[in-house]
């Protein structure tokens, strides 16, 4: 890879963590995104282990809401959440659930991810001057091409 990109022809890609929309509207509600943009991972792990009565009361507590309206937020991320991704969030419900010790999985897991929506990370690469050769959005994640020319030495 090192070879390839440092080639006069290589292409540098640069990654970006995503959320799916109806994951990110639902952790935005309920403060699990900051001020800065960053999400916070831990937390969202800590809100799988537990069980949907206990995830709804602590989804009342962390984003100040009643009993209607945290059930609310539970079922619009659950109506719209793709099922993939709810398979996901079982599978990793589930590992928690067998874990020998399943609070230090979540504390070994970093605190919080920059997030980043493509308008964001197109505003980084201006405030860098380096040109976007091409942007991809994927479900989980967006990609930018830089070509040789964006990262010549000067």
């Amino acid at each position: 890879e090192a070879s390839r990109v440092t080639q006069q022809s290589g292409t540098v890609l640069v990654a970006f963590v995503a959320v799916h929309p109806a994951a990110e509207r639902f952790a935005r509600r309920i403060g699990l995104f900051t001020e800065e943009g960053t999400f916070n991972q831990k937390k969202m792990y800590e809100l799988t282990r537990l069980s949907p009565w206990n995830a709804i009361k602590a989804i009342r507590r962390e984003a100040n809401l009643g009993v209607l309206g945290a059930i609310r937020e539970f079922l619009i991320l659950q109506m719209f959440l793709p099922t993939k991704e709810k398979r996901l969030t079982k599978s990793v419900a589930k590992v928690l659930k067998e874990a020998d010790n399943p609070q230090a999985l979540i504390d070994s897991a970093i605190e919080s991810l920059p997030h980043r929506t493509e308008n964001d990370i197109r505003v980084l690469f201006a405030r860098l001057k380096l040109p976007i050769d091409k942007l991809f959005a994927f479900g989980n994640c967006s990609v930018v091409a830089l070509g040789s020319k964006s990262v010549a030495a000067p």
